[in-house]
């Protein structure tokens, strides 16, 4: 018997063939270990296949015979999956074949108008929208001379290559080893890369495969006067002149297929440098360039000079230029007639900078990128005659008013040759005043003007402190000097709107887009004064509490909320007091009673904190699409203290004069594809109104009231201009110390606004003619009137008239959350109310229950009693007052001292026996001849000569 485990004897291990009999119960075999493999060897076919190449690789390198050819192949198969990767990738990062097609077009985002009158049937090109003041021309009105200097300084074999010039990119290479640095860049390569703008992020070796790619791929989509064209079109050159056309402009002031040989050679010679190869030497020019009105004769510089000589010999080498003519040519520089091309010169700068935002929105909402190169044909509403007009009439009475704001604020002591700059200013009268407004105000007007100026931010961009900059500035006399020459500037703006469609026709933003780009229409905010008064008046009349006949008082107080001061709203001139019609208060715009109106719309409250009427009005002047924050809903909103944009307020107007309904001013009215498909029509989304703001007999009605300012109001001096029958209602505007100077005029065909300031609201006119807006920006809608009447009868004519309109069914308006939080609380309100009315009737029946028979006797014996008092009273005042008719019947009054308007208590009805008793006693003497008194006033009487009847309120 084993006595150990050693000893036992285990039968063998049953091989894998092994067959089990059916009797015999299958035995599982023993599981393998993981001690028991071989980590030599693989446990899958897979494991194998896969480290057989790695295996193979190592026997390869351990054999001395086949080391370095295993090397090599090793070397050049990573290379080439690294050549693979990096032509992915390169491939991937350039541009879609779309825009490779439509390069063609890269200039084509085109704004279009026509004459609203169709007095010319032909569309007029407004701008182009590439963001560069470039202009567009075809290769056939561009001079040949510059084809030729740019062929044969750039690329002589430009008509043999298929985009890259092999051997010329040999030549350069070999070249550039030796020393003699060249560019191998063919004229496609270059469009390429002024083209595509991204391939400059991307390192020398990078870019110029990517330049290659890109020349090879438009050869093949583009001819070669195709690719020529556009290079030429595209190329940037000085002075934000891109393309070849506005560079003939700037720098010869002619267009380019009017440039000579020795000026073509001028221009594609700067190709190289623009900087280095100038032609105008920069100490020629004044400080802002866009003060140049007209060109100016210079020199070619040296440098330039001899760059053109170059251009000219390699054009003469390829055929294209005779010796002689080189001879004569480079011996003389080249005469320049340079001139800045401000976007002043277009039909509206300012309306296009408006136009721009309104299709950029509409990209951004469709998800459009390539505005620039997407070639779309976009038609605005604009009208030229009108537009020439409100130019015209802002830059008259802009240069009038400027020259009473010289005498005002500084002298010139002499002026340069434009006629526009001064070129030394007497600065004790800007001086004085800023001295004066921070004595009153405490407003340091120079500091402010400092810290906004363009030249502080480029300072403190550059890394300079804002202190520093501060101080740098303030301390640089001529820098000083140009500030107060911008402070003391005037500047207008004017726009007209038509109000049904909302279509802007006249857009001007300021006096000059050269001297100054911010936008007075659209995007400067002021506030707007009395202009803003209508808006209340139609609020009072929709409240139904107010006709136009309805009297208001000119008087109106509330307490601040420190609770010791109260805020009386006067008149321009201080004055106040009065009663006035709704309507005649409106026309003599008298403040006081615009407040006190506003305030009677709801409950009445003396606390200068909001209430009901201010809600009102601001919600009707939202609905109408002014900006009215809740800072703002205070009893001064009556008095135009939010700011508005003058673009608000004409189309607030314009929802008065479309009888309430309110659109969006628009300033596009279709846009189509490069084939002239339509992709978008603005007319289809303005038939209908955005929202139904005021009833229409309402707006009638404040129309007829601003009628009135018109005819013999604050506005009357537009009667001037030659309106004759013509239908017309406005309002003037003036904010506190005449910084802002406002006038609104509304027909049925156009609504007309106006402004006049400064920059700066601290600024204002010290006369006190020059504060009203009917001295500063009345002249303005009164000269485009005149102005537009004569051109275009059609438009403003007088067969077009306000008519009272019918009633509408206006839908119900969304209660705001304030208003249905007043809601909720007057519910309460009355709830509570009638819930203490129950419980006190409830209280005096149950007392009424809880008395005894006696109580009850007792109570009414005291109401016998107290009545029975009451009539012998009654009878007293009674006898009294016959007693009195006597006395007058003997010795009547004296006409001065009339006696009082007494209020008697009714007295007692009597039976027609005694009333015909007391008539038969009372006597008929006739009365007597009125005594002379030598002074005093009897008991009850007033002084004076005034009716008793004056004394009732």
């Amino acid at each position: 018997m084993a006595t150990t485990y050693d000893e036992i004897d285990l039968p063998p291990r049953a091989p894998r063939a092994w067959r089990f009999l059916p009797e015999e119960a299958p035995k599982q075999p023993r599981r393998k270990r993981s001690d028991d493999r071989n980590p030599r060897q693989p446990t899958s076919k897979a494991v194998a296949w896969l480290t057989a190449p790695w295996t193979r690789l190592r026997a390869n390198l351990d054999d001395a015979g086949k080391r370095w050819s295993t090397v090599a192949a090793l070397v050049a198969s990573v290379g080439a999956m690294g050549v693979l990767v990096f032509w992915a990738n390169l491939v991937a990062s350039l541009p879609a074949m779309d825009e490779l097609q439509s390069a063609r077009f890269s200039q084509a985002s085109i704004l279009y108008t026509r004459f609203t009158d169709n007095s010319q049937p032909d569309e007029i090109e407004v701008t182009r929208y590439p963001s560069e003041n470039r202009e567009w021309v075809v290769l056939d009105s561009i001079s040949p001379y510059v084809v030729h200097a740019l062929v044969d300084t750039e690329d002589r074999r430009f008509y043999e290559h298929n985009g890259v010039d092999v051997k010329r990119l040999v030549s350069s290479t070999v070249k550039t080893l030796g020393g003699d640095t060249q560019g191998g860049s063919t004229i496609t390569m270059q469009f390429a890369r002024n083209r595509f703008q991204d391939l400059t992020k991307d390192n020398a070796v990078t870019r110029k495969f990517k330049e290659w790619i890109l020349a090879y791929v438009m050869e093949g989509l583009h001819t070669k006067n195709d690719i020529l064209e556009m290079y030429l079109n595209e190329v940037p050159f000085l002075y934000n002149a891109y393309g070849i056309q506005q560079a003939s402009k700037t720098y010869f002031n002619k267009n380019a297929v009017e440039l000579r040989v020795d000026e073509a050679a001028t221009l594609v010679g700067m190709l190289k440098a623009t900087s280095q190869y100038n032609p105008v030497d920069r100490d020629s020019l004044p400080e802002d360039l866009y003060d140049i009105r007209s060109p100016i004769r210079l020199q070619q510089t040296e440098r330039s000079m001899e760059r053109r000589n170059t251009v000219m010999r390699l054009m003469s080498a390829a055929g294209d230029l005779s010796d002689d003519s080189l001879a004569l040519l480079a011996e003389h520089p080249t005469v320049l007639h340079f001139k800045m091309q401000a976007r002043e010169d277009r039909i509206a700068p300012y309306f296009v900078d408006a136009a721009r935002r309104e299709f950029e929105a509409w990209a951004r909402e469709k998800g459009i990128e390539n505005l620039n190169t997407a070639g779309y044909r976009v038609y605005t509403t604009l009208d030229p005659t009108m537009q020439e007009a409100a130019q015209e009439a802002v830059r008259t009475q802009g240069a009038r008013l400027q020259r009473f704001a010289d005498r005002q604020f500084g002298d010139y002591a002499a002026i340069d040759s434009t006629g526009t700059r001064p070129v030394s200013v007497t600065r004790s009268r800007m001086q004085g005043y800023i001295a004066r407004i921070k004595r009153e105000r405490g407003v340091d007007l120079l500091d402010q003007f400092v810290r906004q100026s363009g030249e502080y931010y480029d300072l403190v961009r550059s890394g300079t402190s804002a202190d520093s900059a501060f101080r740098q500035l303030r301390d640089d006399g001529a820098f000083v000097d140009t500030l107060y020459y911008r402070m003391r500037r005037v500047e207008a703006s004017f726009v007209a709107i038509e109000p049904v469609s909302r279509k802007v026709r006249a857009y001007v933003g300021g006096r000059g887009y050269g001297d100054k780009q911010f936008d007075h229409v659209g995007v400067a905010r002021r506030q707007p004064g009395s202009t803003f008064k209508p808006f209340v008046y139609a609020a009072a009349l929709e409240s139904k509490k107010f006709t136009p006949n309805s009297p208001i008082r000119d008087a109106y107080s509330c307490r601040e909320p420190d609770g010791r001061t109260w805020w009386r709203p006067l008149n321009s001139g201080g004055s106040n007091g009065g009663t006035f019609s709704v309507r005649d208060a409106l026309k003599y715009s008298k403040n006081g009673a615009s407040v006190n109106l506003m305030m009677s719309i709801g409950r009445h409250s003396r606390e200068c904190a909001g209430g009901e009427g201010p809600r009102v009005t601001a919600e009707l002047a939202r609905g109408a699409g002014l900006t009215i924050p809740q800072a703002c809903v205070v009893p001064s909103l009556a008095l135009g203290i939010c700011e508005q944009t003058l673009l608000q307020m004409a189309n607030g107007y314009a929802t008065i004069a479309d009888y309430g309904l309110y659109r969006k001013p628009r300033f596009i009215e279709r846009i189509t594809d490069r084939d002239g498909n339509v992709v978008a029509d603005f007319s289809q989304i303005y038939d209908e109104p955005d929202e139904d703001v005021i009833d229409p007999i309402v707006s009638y009605n404040v129309i007829d009231m601003m009628r009135g300012v018109i005819g013999s109001g604050t506005g009357q001096r537009l009667n001037g201009y030659g309106l004759g029958q013509l239908d017309i209602a406005g309002k003037t505007g003036t904010t506190q110390h005449g910084s802002d100077g406002w006038f609104m005029a509304i027909t049925r065909d156009l609504v007309m606004g106006a402004w006049v300031g400064f920059d700066s609201p601290s600024i204002a006119w010290a006369s006190g003619d020059l504060q009203q807006g009917s001295r500063t920006a009345l002249p303005i809608v009164g000269e485009f009137i005149r102005s537009v009447r004569a051109k275009q009868p059609d438009v403003l004519s007088v067969d077009h008239r306000f008519e009272r309109p019918q009633p509408r069914d206006r839908p119900k308006r969304p209660l705001s959350a304030e208003e249905r939080l007043a809601q909720r609380r007057d519910s309460l309100r009355r709830d509570s109310l009638q819930k203490l009315e129950r419980r006190r009737r409830a209280e005096l029946a149950a007392i009424e229950a809880a008395k005894t028979p006696e109580q009850r006797a007792a109570e009414a014996e005291a109401r016998r009693l107290e009545a029975e008092q009451l009539e012998a009273e009654r009878q007293a005042r009674e006898e009294q007052r016959r007693q009195q008719e006597a006395e007058r019947a003997v010795e009547p009054i004296v006409p001065e001292e009339l006696p009082p308007v007494e209020t008697p208590t009714t007295p007692a009805p009597a039976d027609p026996e005694q009333r015909k008793q007391e008539r038969e006693q009372t006597p008929t003497t006739p009365p007597a001849q009125p005594k002379e008194k030598t002074g005093g006033t009897p008991p009850g009487g007033t002084s004076g000569n005034r009716p008793p009847g004056n004394n009732r309120r």
